[in-house]
């Protein structure tokens, strides 16, 4: 019942309180009189019940159960999403209720940790662990650790094992992603999501709203007022999605939901810890689409084009390995001529999402990718030339008179060798017809 009361728009999810601010605080902040706060409603405090409940039974309970409450958390889904991000106003007011229900619990949180008594002395020193007297302990000699990392390397380069290489840094997980503030619209949205995940792309009518939902949540007018949780959220579901059968999701739908999470990436500014894994885990899922074998070629094609191509946050990530990924996924799509090269760099690709970094550096490592080092470099002749450093060097200077001459030499060479393999030939003919009678 409150699920389906959650989704009718007329029913109110927030209630707001006006205080009357101190005069002092007033001439001291030029605020008006009175202060507007947020609380949760009836509505939306039985909503979060009835989500909790839902999310301890789904894993034990028959799948037709969630299956049933499937349409109403669609249709709670998409009222939430526009509840928030229909116009900037209603995005700060829940912001702003987040951000004090986020301090009401960190201080009830401070409060309880403080009246709990600490254990006593003895206690604490039974609780901690003994050490293991077979286990190996670090030796405290920084050097001799440093010692025992070369000999290791080289150890296995002696038995012939590749040195490990460069590891990028974990991407995101579920257990990664901080649960949002209870009794909100994003703890709302988040459970919503979880309880959902892929069940409804197998109802077209479902699929098509919870689709519409999500692009809310990205790309709202208050989307910018949502939690990065709900994003991270977002992610990992899509993450899911790519194993299941093609037929439940388009090559359209997939791209078009890829390119409106790429333009979230200027929204985790304020959390640089969020920011890194949401961009390990956005690159992780592109790179593995460009990359896989079992996905449709045109889901590949398109998602390297209409997504990478056009933000490049494959050439632009902070990740060193994960650059040099798509630096070599860019080597492997582009032709290796130099013409295609320039002609890629100067006419088909746009470089204006890098306008930020030095993208001619990314141009030149696609220029110099492909020189063939085993060819000498042939100089003009009117180059400016400095003398060898060792002697006995030689100096590739092209010279058209003396190309000529190798060129009429090596025809002569060439038509010296014909004529005489020509002789023999017309040598062992006449015998051969002289020899013909006899036998005859």
């Amino acid at each position: 019942q409150y699920l389906t009361k959650g989704s009718d728009p007329q029913q109110q999810l927030l209630v707001a309180h006006e205080t009357q601010q101190p005069q002092q605080q007033q001439q001291a902040q030029q605020q008006p009189a009175t202060h507007v706060t947020y609380s949760s409603s009836e509505v939306l405090l039985g909503i979060c019940c009835s989500l909790s409940v839902l999310s301890a039974i789904h894993e034990v309970s028959p799948e037709a159960l969630t299956h049933m409450h499937m349409p109403s958390l669609v249709k709670l889904l998409n009222r939430c999403a526009r509840e928030v991000g229909v116009t900037a106003q209603n995005g700060q007011m829940h912001q702003q209720h987040y951000q004090l229900m986020a301090r009401l619990n960190k201080e009830s949180a401070a409060a309880a940790s403080a009246v709990s008594p600490e254990p006593p002395a003895a206690d604490k020193q039974d609780q901690e662990p003994k050490p293991d007297s077979k286990a190996t302990q670090p030796s405290s000699d920084p050097a001799a650790a440093a010692a025992g990392g070369v000999g290791t390397t080289a150890a296995a380069a002696a038995a012939g094992i590749a040195p490990p290489q460069p590891v990028p840094s974990p991407a995101a997980s579920a257990a990664d992603i901080p649960e949002p503030e209870y009794s909100t619209v994003a703890w709302v949205l988040n459970s919503s999501l979880v309880l959902i995940g892929s069940r409804a792309l197998s109802y077209s009518e479902l699929k098509k709203h919870m689709l519409q939902s999500i692009i809310i949540i990205i790309t709202a007018t208050g989307a910018k007022y949502n939690e990065p949780v709900l994003f991270m959220r977002i992610m990992l579901m899509y993450q899911e999605w790519l194993s299941l059968p093609p037929q439940l999701m388009t090559v359209k739908e997939a791209v078009l939901l890829l390119q409106r999470l790429a333009y979230v990436q200027d929204r985790f500014d304020g959390d640089p810890v969020v920011s890194n894994r949401w961009h390990n885990l956005f690159l992780d899922i592109v790179y593995g689409i460009c990359t896989s074998a079992s996905l449709p070629q045109e889901l590949t094609e398109e998602m390297f084009n209409k997504v990478e191509r056009l933000f490049l946050l494959g050439l632009r990530a902070a990740d060193p390995v994960r650059r040099a990924r798509f630096f070599s996924l860019y080597h492997k799509w582009i032709a290796a001529g130099l013409f295609e090269r320039l002609q890629f760099i100067i006419c088909q690709q746009e470089w204006s999402a890098m306008s930020a970094n030095f993208w001619l550096k990314s141009a030149l490592d696609m220029i110099l990718a492909v020189l063939k080092e085993d060819d000498p470099i042939m100089l003009a002749p009117n180059s400016a030339q400095a003398p060898p450093l060792l002697p006995g060097t030689r100096t590739n200077v092209f010279n058209p008179s003396m190309q000529h001459q190798q060129g009429l030499q090596q025809q002569q060479q060439q038509q010296g060798q014909q004529q005489g393999q020509q002789q023999p030939q017309q040598a062992a003919t006449p015998g051969q017809q002289q020899q013909a009678p006899a036998g005859g």
